[in-house]
């Protein structure tokens, strides 16, 4: 399963997980392109309207594509020992003073 979410700029942030929820790699960004599919997979996306035709027409036959948006519950993570942090993909643009 790939998970989706806009990361504005022709990005999304994305992430892959296996048949039993385990993330199998790092959260990345970038374009749709970049995202390396080997067998099907199954694209899932609050925005998943946004994506579904450039999904098809970036990986044909490999994407099952989500029919209805699928929205992230905080309320279904387990407790962990591990703290919560934040996940920085892009370097922050501002302007300095």
């Amino acid at each position: 399963m790939c998970v989706l979410g806009d990361a504005r700029r022709d990005e999304v942030y994305f992430a892959l997980y296996d048949r039993q929820g385990r993330r199998t790699g790092e959260c990345r960004i970038g374009a749709l392109e970049t995202i390396e599919v080997h067998n099907p997979i199954w694209f899932v996306s609050a925005e998943i309207e946004k994506y579904r035709t450039s999904l098809r027409e970036t990986f044909g036959g490999f994407a099952c594509v989500c029919e209805t948006p699928v929205f992230p519950r905080a309320a279904l993570l387990q407790p962990s020992t591990l703290p919560l942090e934040p996940i920085y993909l892009r370097e922050t643009d501002y302007k300095k003073v």
